[in-house]
């Protein structure tokens, strides 16, 4: 009788704390992972439900989502309330709402928006502003986002004339800095947002020599490095950050070694790894990277094979999870990251189906992860 009781009070306490938790509101929060592709034959965005524990990405109902003619990029808004996609030829922004419990894509009104000529790289600073490069009109356009439906508001003039053949823009975590890589000309810019309007204005001794052909930029999450997968020279460039943004200054060691032809590039919410997608070589390597220095170390065992012709990496916000978009052959690569060195290992069922319809092609991969 003793244990029976004892039991049974026990389930009956835990009984009203949860229900006291629930009642005054903490009860804990629930969240979703979705993946977000771009087909660029297809010209839609396929989603896929990443299930948590086991990296797997599964079709999300009524996916793909119809886009623009060729979308090449995208980005998330970081709270995942709306998906912002480039379509090269149709000179177009589309805008969707992202439907939390299911991960479905809704166009926003109003979409798609107008853009400059081959929008190919689309970044969001502090959910108020969003950036696109036009890599044909060698410009960068500034929107303002509305913060209820996610539609955008051109500005009257282009934020930023470019230099030559634009292909990546990146903002640092706090959303004061923009970054153009400018694939064409070998160089960065950088320029300073301003917090109210979103305008830019040019640092001081901008553009920065990229040493290479610079095609994507990524920023860790500290906004202390910028990293450049330089596509023809097989290598990628690091800079420390200045303070204030005073100047991009090459990390000692950069450019660091990366397979042929590298194309995209992504470092994990915690600023250990990065993950370079070399689309000529096939596959994908992995650095440590060094928080204090922002030095990358290949990791052992890197590179790893994916399929043909990967356009995009990207990590899943809990660092666990690394995917790949595989242009050429249709498909999602999934490795699992061991923690504690950054090797991978590639899932099971990996990879996993893209688009077929046309081709589909993938160019373009953003994980999200979002509350309910």
């Amino acid at each position: 009788m003793k244990n029976c009781w004892g039991r049974s009070i026990g389930l009956g306490l835990i009984a009203i704390f949860f229900a006291s938790c629930v009642i005054g509101g903490t009860a804990p929060e629930v969240f979703r992972t979705y993946a977000y592709v771009t087909n660029a034959r297809s010209g839609s965005v396929s989603a896929y439900a990443v299930d948590e524990q086991t990296g797997d990405l599964t079709a999300v109902s009524g996916s793909p989502f119809a886009a623009g003619t060729e979308p090449r990029a995208l980005a998330v808004e970081a709270g995942g309330q709306f998906v912002y996609v480039a379509n090269f030829w149709s000179d177009t922004i589309s805008v969707y709402v992202i439907e939390k419990a299911t991960g479905k894509l809704t166009p926003v009104p109003g979409s798609p928006f107008a853009a400059g000529m081959g929008p190919c790289s689309i970044a969001v600073a502090s959910g108020k502003f969003v950036y696109v490069a036009n890599v044909r009109s060698d410009d960068v356009w500034l929107y303002s986002i509305d913060a209820v439906t996610g539609a955008l508001t051109p500005a009257a003039a282009p934020a930023f004339i470019a230099g030559n053949d634009p292909s990546s823009v990146a903002v640092d975590p706090t959303g004061h800095f923009l970054f153009v890589a400018n694939e064409g000309s070998g160089d960065i810019s950088a320029c300073a947002i301003d917090p109210t309007t979103g305008e830019l204005t040019v640092i001081l001794g901008s553009p920065f020599d990229a040493g290479g052909f610079p095609r994507f930029l990524a920023v860790d999450p500290e906004g202390k490095f910028i990293y450049s997968a330089n596509n023809t020279s097989t290598s990628v460039a690091a800079f420390v950050i200045e303070t204030g943004l005073s100047a991009l200054t090459p990390v000692a060691g950069s450019p660091f070694t990366a397979g042929t032809d590298p194309i995209s590039i992504a470092v994990d919410a915690e600023g250990k790894f990065a993950f370079v997608a070399n689309e000529g070589s096939g596959n994908v390597s992995a650095y440590t990277l060094n928080t204090a220095t922002g030095a990358l170390t290949a990791v052992s065992g890197s590179p790893y094979a994916v399929k043909t012709g990967p356009r995009s990496v990207a990590v899943d916000p809990s660092g666990k999870y690394v995917y790949v978009a595989n242009y050429w052959s249709t498909n999602i690569s999934a490795f699992s990251v061991k923690s504690t060195t950054g090797a991978l290992t590639e899932i099971t069922g990996s990879p996993f189906a893209g688009e077929t319809n046309a081709g589909g092609n993938p160019s373009a991969i953003a994980v999200v992860r979002t509350a309910l």
